[in-house]
């Protein structure tokens, strides 16, 4: 029975509203509610700009910090660095390319409903808030 080591990657870039950062944070109860884990998680603009853990059974608050542009480099970057990672789940509208990042570990994609959709990852599987799309 290994415990899955998961890092979330919240984008909080200028693109992504309220609205979207409490959807995020709702499907974030969901896991923790239902995985039972304490969850390490990073917010990423074109920088990371918070990091921190969220305790499973906490009351959880967050301050969103950024608002900027939007890069998911610095995400991967870091899960080069710390291998400790089992899984990413990225939590992002798609207002964004994926160039010079590279999967080391499996991951997730939680597009907002109003993400761009269409800017499909080139890697991972990829879910959108409400629905559901299969990976090619």
């Amino acid at each position: 029975n290994k415990t899955v080591r998961l890092l979330l990657a919240i984008d909080t870039s200028g693109s992504v509203d309220n609205k979207d950062f409490n959807d995020f944070l709702n499907e974030i109860r969901g896991i923790m509610n239902v995985y039972k884990l304490d969850i390490d998680a990073i917010q990423c603009d074109v920088e990371i700009t918070s990091k921190e853990k969220f305790k499973r059974y906490s009351n959880l608050k967050v301050k969103f910090k950024g608002r900027g542009g939007t890069s998911y480099k610095p995400v991967f970057d870091y899960l080069k660095k710390n291998k400790q990672y089992d899984l990413l789940i990225y939590f992002t509208d798609l207002y964004c390319d994926f160039e010079r990042c590279n999967a080391v570990i499996p991951v997730i994609w939680v597009c907002t409903k109003q993400g761009n959709i269409e800017n499909k990852p080139p890697f991972g599987r990829l879910v959108q808030i409400g629905k559901y799309y299969k990976q090619e």
